[in-house]
């Protein structure tokens, strides 16, 4: 009865290491899909304002 209950004891401690880790990978996945929209609208308001000011300035060849 007592290796059953360690062995019980390792599956649920396991159980919740996975969930961990699971919950670990879904906050990494979450903050790298949010700095790359954040960069990348970021980039296309840098590219589109220097495409205006590049139009207003008159300096398109």
């Amino acid at each position: 009865m007592d290796a059953l209950m360690t062995v019980l004891l390792q599956i649920v401690l396991l159980a919740i290491l996975a969930g961990y880790f699971a919950l670990l990978m879904a906050a990494g996945y979450s903050l790298a899909w949010f700095a790359w929209h954040v960069l990348h609208d970021h980039w296309t308001l840098v590219q589109t304002w220097r495409e205006t000011r590049v139009r207003l300035l008159g300096l398109a060849h």
